[in-house]
């Protein structure tokens, strides 16, 4: 029987229930810049950087440079500093428990997320999580991110664990297959409100508690 010496965790829709939140404040964005907003199901966007988003989101899409799609995601920046997301309300309540447990048990835990690390660093901030994990983790530091499998790689390493003493726990389709990519056990959290396919995972889960049988492997 392996040991599991690591758990790494998605942040948004897995640690937060953000994914709404997201959703509402890039519309409002987008309408703002004068552009129309299609109605796309959320198990699309989902997991996705800005730059990936666009093209699904926006009307006539394809019109636009990848210089003012550039352009638009850096005046995106900003108006998300001036609608901030409330992270502290939105903490999957079941996260302390899980992560304290874990570190008593000497299992490393880290967050691999395709946000910002400014993102990151606030929710940690927020919730009163800086001293729970062992690693953060950005997308935005690696070429490409999910399902890319680079970031998961990356975090395993530098985590200093073998990939076969990992679990990751995920949500997206995209974030999912990242992990099956970089060859790690994933187990999806599910939701039922957003669909999404999540079966490419090794076993799907209902609550973060059940991450707790990492402890009996």
């Amino acid at each position: 029987m392996k040991k599991i010496e690591a758990v790494i965790f998605d942040m948004d829709g897995v640690l937060v229930d953000s994914e709404e939140f997201y959703q509402e404040r890039r519309s409002e964005f987008l309408v703002s810049q004068g552009l129309t907003v299609r109605k796309i199901p959320m198990n699309q966007l989902i997991g996705l950087t800005f730059k990936k988003i666009f093209p699904k989101l926006v009307e006539n899409s394809e019109q636009f440079s990848e210089k003012k799609v550039a352009e638009l995601e850096e005046a995106y920046k900003e108006f998300k500093k001036q609608n901030i997301i409330p992270y502290e309300t939105l903490l999957n309540p079941e996260v302390k428990e899980v992560v304290k447990k874990l570190k008593a048990a000497h299992v490393k835990v880290a967050i691999a997320s395709s946000s910002t690390k400014i993102a990151i660093d606030k929710m940690v901030a927020q919730c009163e999580l800086e001293d729970e994990f062992d690693l953060l983790v950005s997308g935005q530091d690696f070429k490409e991110t999910k399902p890319n499998p680079e970031i998961y790689t990356y975090t395993v390493q530098a985590l200093g664990v073998m990939p076969e003493n990992c679990v990751v726990i995920e949500d997206s389709e995209a974030g999912i297959a990242a992990a099956v990519n970089a060859q790690l056990e994933v187990w999806a959290l599910v939701d039922s409100r957003y669909q999404m396919n999540q079966e490419k995972a090794n076993q799907k889960i209902y609550s973060l508690k059940e991450v707790l049988k990492v402890l009996t492997k």
